[in-house]
């Protein structure tokens, strides 16, 4: 799962950026705001990649992780593509 889709901001996102959309998305899956198992879920992947990409470190390991991600198990890494490509609604017919 790719951390920037989860926030929803671009590759190039500010911190100011990341932080308002986690803000926005962990008021909305927040799990004293929804009983729902599958809204606890999200809610730890928001967390998740909120401290990866908040943190410059973490934040360029991460993107190196991910190039790395496409020489080393191309299959995968498309799969994964091709199926976030569809969930997002960014195939029209």
């Amino acid at each position: 799962m790719n951390y920037f889709d989860i926030l929803g901001v671009p590759q190039d996102a500010s911190p100011a950026e990341i932080k308002k959309a986690y803000h926005r998305l962990a008021f909305q899956h927040h799990p004293d705001y929804s009983a729902r198992k599958r809204k606890k879920k999200e809610f730890i992947r928001i967390i998740q990649a909120y401290h990866t990409l908040i943190d410059p470190v973490k934040r360029s390991e991460y993107m190196n992780s991910q190039s790395s991600a496409v020489t080393s198990a191309p299959r995968d890494f498309l799969t994964e593509y091709w199926n976030q490509l569809f969930r997002q609604g960014g195939i029209t017919k």
